[in-house]
C-alpha cells in the first residue's frame, strides 16, 4: 500500500488482493481455535514448497504493484535464479520493472527492520535515486 501510494496510485486497503496464510474458517475465531486449526496448514504449505522446489523455485511472500495500480500480496513460487528467489532471512527486495527494463529490472534490497523502518528506508532510497537521475 505504501509503495503503491508512493508511485502515485490512489489505492485503499479494500482494493488490495490479499491471499492470506490464514484460512477463512480460522479468521476471527479464538486464539485456541486458530492454534488448533493452523496445524492442518502444514501439509498444504509443505506441498506448495515441494512444488516450487520441483520447478526450480522457492516460496516467498510477495507484494506486487502493477502499472495500472493493481496491488496484490501473497505467497508465490518464484525462481531461485531471480533476486527475490535468492533472498535469505529478513531481507527485503523491491524490483522496478518498466517497458524498457523488464528483463533486467532495477533492484533495491536490504535488511528488513519492521514495517515503519523498512518503508521509510525504501522511500528514502527511492528519493535519493530519483535525485541522482535529475
Amino acid at each position: 500500500l505504501i509503495l503503491a501510494r508512493s508511485c502515485g496510485f490512489e489505492v485503499d486497503l479494500d482494493r488490495i488482493d490479499v491471499r492470506s496464510f490464514v484460512p477463512d474458517e480460522l479468521a476471527g475465531g479464538s486464539i485456541d481455535a486458530f492454534l488448533d486449526g493452523i496445524e492442518g496448514m502444514n501439509d498444504e504449505i509443505a506441498r506448495l514448497s515441494a512444488d516450487a522446489v520441483a520447478e526450480g523455485g522457492v516460496l516467498k511472500y510477495v507484494a506486487s504493484v502493477k502499472g495500472d495500480g493493481e496491488v496484490s500480496v501473497g505467497l508465490e513460487a518464484v525462481p531461485t535464479s531471480t533476486v527475490l528467489g535468492a533472498t535469505t532471512g529478513p531481507e527485503n527486495v523491491v524490483s522496478f520493472r518498466t517497458e524498457r527494463y523488464d528483463a533486467h529490472p532495477t533492484v533495491v534490497s536490504g535488511p528488513g527492520a519492521g514495517a515503519a523502518v523498512t518503508a521509510a528506508g525504501m522511500i528514502g532510497d527511492m528519493l535519493r535515486l530519483a535525485s541522482t537521475l535529475g
